[in-house]
């Protein structure tokens, strides 16, 4: 495989020639190392060193992923996601397509609101599905950015078994400048594994359908452990001052303190009538522009958290879908008037 140095080079060069000029240069360590993913993902090796070849550096996915959104503090963080026009196109998707949302509560046991924030905050209700080329995106990532290349190499033959399955071009496909596709946002891996042909006419289509966007939501949060019914958070009824940071949730986001700890420490989630003393909880903690914000979160809140390894991502997606499911609520009460 070309040198990290080498690698580096590649990415001056590549603000200033031409996307012609930037073509991935396959090597024999290169090749050697494609035969290892050939194995590992059961991908013919010719289709690994096409995709290869046809792969280009993009320094901007290096940079965008240098400065995530998850970065910012909640109280900005959560003006991106949490807007009126995000809140009314979620309410126009809930009823638009009522029916197959319905049809995906009774199947998995997921709230039609969750499954609509989801393609909300992703893609905008699949208005934005991305603007870098899977391909280089996940080329740039799994070859040239060490910190998560193992993973990102991974996607990378994951996404040319897909596109062989699919009939696609390599570079044909759009989305995120992590790689990630459709109006709901699944990697390679994922859109192997976990989606769904939903609205049954013999293909899975993330790009087009919305049917089968919102059928693979569903069965993402399914096999993440989704608990029907349940809630995801509730404000905090705090003692005052300081908590023990034994309550708080951690970096590795589970959800293990029994609900009975927290009120032990005296504190509560407002309109908890249906949490158990023995229910998983954790504390989280919130920046707000003048004081931190505190929410008992549950073990959905972390099925969330799975789908996007952020805290932050999770409470968007969490508020965006109250937001949306009171806003059809109050359309709802005021047609029967």
């Amino acid at each position: 495989m070309k040198s990290f140095t080498s690698r580096m080079l590649a990415l001056t060069l590549a603000a200033v020639l031409p996307a012609s000029a930037l073509s991935a240069e396959l090597t024999e360590a290169d090749r050697a190392y494609l035969r290892e993913l050939s194995a590992e993902h059961g991908v013919p090796l010719k289709s690994l060193e096409k995709a290869y070849r046809e792969a280009r550096i993009r320094p901007s996915i290096i940079k965008a992923m240098n400065r995530p959104g998850e970065a910012k503090p909640w109280y900005e963080y959560r003006k991106i996601f949490i807007t009126d026009k995000r809140i009314r196109d979620g309410i126009a998707f809930m009823k638009e397509w009522r029916y197959s949302l319905e049809d995906a509560y009774r199947e998995t046991g997921v709230n039609p609101e969750i499954i609509t924030a989801i393609i909300g905050v992703e893609t905008g209700y699949g208005a934005n599905m991305g603007k870098y080329e899977v391909l280089d995106a996940l080329y740039t990532l799994g070859f040239n950015y060490p910190k998560r290349g193992k993973y990102f190499r991974s996607e990378f033959a994951n996404f040319v078994k897909l596109a062989d399955r699919e009939g696609w071009g390599y570079r044909d496909k759009l989305g995120s400048y992590a790689g990630a596709m459709g109006m709901c946002q699944f990697m390679p891996s994922n859109y192997l594994r976990l989606t769904t042909d939903f609205d049954h006419d013999g293909k899975v289509d993330l790009f087009r359908s919305p049917v089968d966007a919102i059928g693979s939501v569903a069965k993402y949060f399914q096999k993440s452990g989704w608990v029907k019914d349940g809630q995801s958070a509730w404000e905090a009824g705090m003692p005052g001052g300081s908590v023990p940071g034994s309550l708080l949730l951690d970096k590795s986001l589970k959800v293990d303190l029994p609900y009975s700890r927290l009120k032990a420490a005296g504190v509560t989630a407002i309109g908890d009538k249906n949490l158990h003393p023995d229910s998983y909880v954790k504390l989280l903690r919130l920046e707000d522009e003048k004081a931190p914000h505190y929410y008992v979160v549950s073990k959905n809140f972390y099925v969330i958290t799975r789908y996007n390894h952020s805290p932050l991502y999770a409470m968007a997606v969490y508020q965006l879908s109250e937001k949306i499911r009171a806003g059809l609520d109050e359309e709802n009460r005021r047609a029967t008037r």
